[in-house]
């Protein structure tokens, strides 16, 4: 099992998100919208938790979000929707799957090693499945914010190991909750 070189958590950590999790969805309307973000957020947390601990995005999780998504923004999140999928959100999976995909490749061929998994491009395709296409480039700019802050933290904070170059960095770890929070504050905002 391959981990990353980020700091590691203790196993109460999760436990606590997933309580944080839990909490801000019951500001939510209704118990379905709740019950919808417990299991967008606790998906969010597991993608999360695995690629942290082995940087891998599993697809047993990502696959079924995007779906999940997908059903989700056409039947219960946008009810003026009469289609079964919002196209905004058809278009918002397409996107961030093409997206992530071409800068994978694009570095693959730039650099002759590959440094970006295909799970990083699905889990986007899950986020705008969630979100739809205009909000993804906010929820990279999240993902990309939060993880730049961990980095820097690591090369402000002493350690006992130093931080390399080429640090092999789990995006997945940034971009899924920032695909839940972004999901949540929207949610709230319509509500």
């Amino acid at each position: 099992m391959v981990n990353s070189t980020l700091p590691t958590f203790s196993n109460t950590v999760p436990w606590l998100l997933a309580a944080g999790i839990l909490l801000a969805s019951c500001s939510l309307d209704t118990p379905l919208m709740v019950a919808i973000s417990c299991g967008l957020g606790w998906t969010m947390l597991s993608i999360a938790v695995s690629d942290v601990k082995s940087l891998v995005v599993p697809d047993v999780l990502c696959l079924p979000a995007i779906a999940a998504g997908l059903i989700a923004s056409g039947q219960f999140i946008n009810p003026h929707v009469a289609l079964i999928v919002d196209p905004d959100h058809l278009i918002g999976a397409a996107a961030g799957f093409a997206a992530f995909w071409g800068l994978r490749e694009a570095y693959y061929h730039l650099r002759g090693r590959e440094g970006m998994g295909l799970g990083d491009a699905k889990l986007a395709a899950a986020g705008g499945a969630w979100i739809g296409w205009q909000d993804l480039p906010l929820v990279v700019l999240v993902a990309s914010a939060g993880l730049l802050a961990v980095v820097a933290a690591m090369l402000i904070i002493p350690s006992r190991q130093p931080v390399a170059y080429d640090l092999r960095l789990p995006f997945g770890a940034a971009l899924a909750p920032a695909i839940w929070v972004i999901w949540l504050i929207n949610q709230l905002s319509v509500g």
